[in-house]
């Protein structure tokens, strides 16, 4: 009795409890330690032992699994030594809320979320007696047990454009609704989400993209904001657009129709998948992206359309449908024709349009819309008609357009016509409520919808790019609008014409208020255009001998203008020629100084009698001469010389737009056999033959300090009077390029500091005893003071014969210095 009296006495008093208080104090005690430890679990508290705690066992488990994933619970149970307090467990990292157990055995769990990391679940147990020794943090199992996470996704993207800032969310349960157990995600820029699948996920289920108050076209700014679409895709697929949506539909219907199906009855190219074919990924094949986007496209402007002609006539009818009701309802009136159809589907052909209107009306009568005949089809036609004239301009644009502003500026088209065909339909609202209106035969809808006629889709797409370029921050230089030649190029005063019947000398017009007559060929005069406001009117004489417009023409002393910022953009004007005469076509010219782009044929003018937008790359102008930097005479324009009698046109809108995109750097310049000086080694082999008062040295990239370029200086005091002037790159191991029969290609990256320098390139074999005849190539810098990768075409005659026998070993680059003057500095790499 007495040692156990003794070692009750030592236990109560490691906490601090006089014995004297009795059987009730601990009581009390034990409870207030049960609570503090979790109760239940078996193993009894029991006294203290001597020394340090240990974890005898520790398993890891998630029932019968061996790999776990979201929404699966990892088990963790402990045995001690000895008692001990609760322990402090972490289970991947993360720590646990969940603990339970008392005296020797302990329990802990918790449930994997997405934040976990893919691999081996991680565990991490610190833990003390109740005396307060701590025992050693236990990170791994007793028995070996383990568990891996796995991180199962649902990646793809949602484009018609690439949607960014909607909402993406597997639909575990098919009700269309987000729920708490359904991950979600919304789109970046490229359209790209991520879903991390969770234990609850089926094995296929539908993927639902939701537009959001912010969600937009990240190409062409075009808000999807209110337009109650919602896009589908079944999982197990790497994209979510238009068609894919239309697919959910149609597999409504009919379960044994699939992808291939709908990639032949919509016209796709052979071989593409619509549930995993992305048109903007990188690599995709330029033409096969350009013929899918025009498909998701005319998808997407006929599903907007139809849906807000729906919506109005629920309004006509006094039954209000949502934004989202009014979409779906569309596009199943869409996956309707296409489904029926026999031919395949274009959604720009009248016919196939008045089949989507006919299951339109179907589609009304389910939502208990009740309209007369008459009404609906007036609505719907109306629709209809609009839907072909945006489809046909989508059907036109090029594939050199896609993915740019001029491709964006067709796109919004449908947005717009969704608002004109909502203010229709109000009208239409108004309209009948007056008694005296019993039909819609008397509405005319020619002052609210524009759009269903070719000339208001082409009008819209004019001040659509205008919204593109602000969107894109391509702010276009404007040269003459309204009757105004810009400042930059000193005002009206500079406009002038030439004429050969003045021997070519600048002429004035005394009509257009510019002096004394003379200009026998040619008058012009500034005149009202009911949508443009004030624009130049040229007309030439029965008898016109070679004229033409300068636009406009600096002063002898006045300073060029730096168009550096445009070099990779574009030189456009507007033109409606009132009267073709004798005129067989047009030239263009643009001058620098004492050069110019010579003199480049316009062949896109129809002369149709319609305002016609005229676009010209600037590289066409700097490859003929044109120093960008140095612009003196943004337009000379005149007809095919000597065919102008009476030949009559207006001119408006003469502007630069900036190109897109970015010059590439050497960084980013796909590697190939290249001597690569960020390679120590090939840095150090690389030796230079100079010439032509120049020095090269290698050193550091101007944009990025930790790359190295070769720095190549033209010399103000050597050879002063050297037009071209370069660097020759040794023969070594590392500069061998061999040029297969039939030429071949040769990329340099180059940091100019000036616009329109020409680069050449020369190749030669060298041997021992042999210099062969080299081979040269040729390319024009188009932007300043940034890397861009030239490419020089071997296989063009002009770089002579290609011999097939031969490796080139010997790379000369020469540089047209007497475009920037001497003691430029230029860089060139990879």
């Amino acid at each position: 009795m007495r040692s156990y009296a003794t070692a009750s006495d030592s236990w109560l008093s490691i906490f601090g409890i006089n014995k004297h208080l009795g059987v009730i104090s601990a009581l009390v005690f034990s409870l207030i330690l049960s609570a503090c430890g979790g109760g239940g679990g078996g193993g009894n508290a029991g006294p203290a032992i001597e020394g340090a705690p240990s974890l005898v066992e520790v398993s890891m488990s998630s029932g019968e699994l061996s790999a776990v994933t979201v929404g699966d619970k990892v088990t963790v149970t402990m045995s001690a030594s000895e008692a001990i307090r609760a322990p402090s467990v972490k289970i991947g990292g993360v720590s646990v809320d969940r603990v339970v157990g008392s005296g020797t055995s302990w329990t802990a769990d918790r449930v994997m979320t997405a934040d976990d990391s893919a691999g081996a679940v991680t565990l991490s147990i610190t833990f003390e007696d109740i005396g307060g020794e701590a025992g050693t943090t236990v990170t791994a199992t007793t028995d070996g047990s383990a568990l891996t996470m796995e991180i199962n996704s649902e990646s793809g993207n949602v484009v018609d454009g690439p949607f960014q800032s909607a909402l993406v969310f597997g639909d575990y349960d098919g009700d269309g609704v987000l729920d708490d157990d359904e991950p979600s995600q919304l789109t970046d820029a490229d359209g790209a989400y991520s879903l991390t699948k969770s234990s609850s996920a089926p094995d296929s289920y539908t993927i639902v993209v939701q537009m959001t108050a912010d969600t937009i076209d990240s190409i062409s700014g075009e808000s999807y904001a209110d337009t109650g679409v919602v896009l589908k895709a079944a999982s197990g697929g790497a994209m979510v657009t238009p068609v894919t949506t239309l697919l959910e539909s149609i597999k409504a219907t009919d379960p044994t129709y699939t992808a291939a199906d709908l990639a032949v009855d919509m016209g796709l190219p052979a071989g593409i998948d619509v549930t995993t074919y992305n048109p903007f990924a990188e690599g995709a094949v330029a033409a096969d992206a350009h013929a899918v986007e025009k498909v998701f496209q005319q998808v997407m402007t006929a599903t907007l359309v139809v849906a807000e002609a729906m919506a109005g006539l629920g309004d006509i009818a006094g039954e209000t449908l949502s934004a989202e009701q009014a979409a779906a309802a569309a596009l199943d009136a869409v996956a309707s024709m296409v489904l029926a159809s026999e031919v395949t589907v274009d959604l720009s052909d009248s016919t196939q349009l008045g089949e989507v209107q006919t299951a339109a009306k179907v589609e009304l009568a389910d939502l208990g819309v009740v309209v007369d005949e008459a009404t609906a089809d007036f609505i719907l036609s109306k629709a209809a008609d609009t839907a072909k004239q945006i489809a046909t301009e989508i059907k036109n644009v090029s594939v050199d357009n896609f993915g740019k502003a001029a491709a964006s500026s067709v796109s919004k088209l449908k947005h717009d016509a969704k608002e004109q065909l909502a203010a229709m339909s109000a009208a239409a609202v108004t309209f009948l409520a007056d008694e005296s209106n019993t039909s819609l035969t008397g509405f005319d809808t020619s002052t609210i919808l524009t759009l269903d006629s070719e000339s208001g889709v082409t009008a819209a797409v004019a001040e659509n790019q205008e919204e593109v370029n602000a969107f894109l921050g391509l702010v276009a230089l404007t040269i003459f609008d309204n009757g105004v030649v810009s400042d930059a190029f000193g005002g009206n005063s500079t406009l002038h014409f030439f004429d050969g019947a003045n021997d070519y000398q600048d002429c004035t017009d005394e009509a257009a208020g510019f002096g004394v007559e003379t200009c026998g060929s040619v008058d012009w005069a500034l005149v009202d255009d009911a949508d443009r406001g004030s624009v130049l009117q040229v007309t030439y004489a029965e008898d016109a001998s070679h004229a033409g417009l300068v636009l406009a023409k600096q002063a002898a002393d006045a300073t060029a203008v730096d168009l550096s910022s445009y070099a990779t953009g574009t030189f456009s004007f507007d033109i409606k020629v009132v009267a073709m005469g004798s005129a067989t076509g047009f030239k263009l010219k643009l001058e620098s100084g004492g050069t110019n782009s010579g003199e480049l044929a316009v062949s896109d003018i129809t002369g149709s009698g319609d305002w016609e937008t005229v676009n010209f790359p600037m590289a066409d102008l700097i490859a003929g001469g044109l120093l960008v930097n140095a612009v003196n005479v943004p337009m000379v324009f005149f007809p095919d010389e000597n065919t102008g009698m009476n030949l009559q046109y207006q001119l408006d809108n003469v502007r630069f737009i900036p190109g897109e995109g970015e010059a590439v750097g050497p960084g980013e310049v796909e590697p190939g056999d290249y001597v690569d000086f960020n390679n120590a080694e090939e840095r150090t082999e690389a030796t230079f033959a100079e010439f032509g008062g120049t020095s090269t040295v290698v050193g550091e990239d101007p944009t990025d300090s930790s790359k190295f370029a070769a720095a190549t200086t033209k010399g103000t005091s050597e050879a002063p009077s050297e037009t071209w002037a370069g660097v020759t790159v040794s023969s070594n191991a590392n500069v061998i390029i061999p040029i297969q029969t039939g030429g071949g290609k040769f990329s340099l990256a180059v940091y100019s500091p000036a616009v329109g320098v020409k680069v050449r390139i020369k190749l030669e074999e060298v041997s021992e005893t042999d210099s062969a005849q080299g081979v040269e190539a040729e390319a024009v810098t188009t932007v300043s003071d940034a890397w861009e990768t030239l490419e020089f075409d071997f296989a063009s005659p002009a770089a002579g014969t290609v011999a097939s026998d031969k490796v080139y070993n010997k790379v000369s680059l020469f540089f047209d210095f007497d475009v920037a003057g001497n003691g430029e500095v230029y860089y060139w790499n990879n």
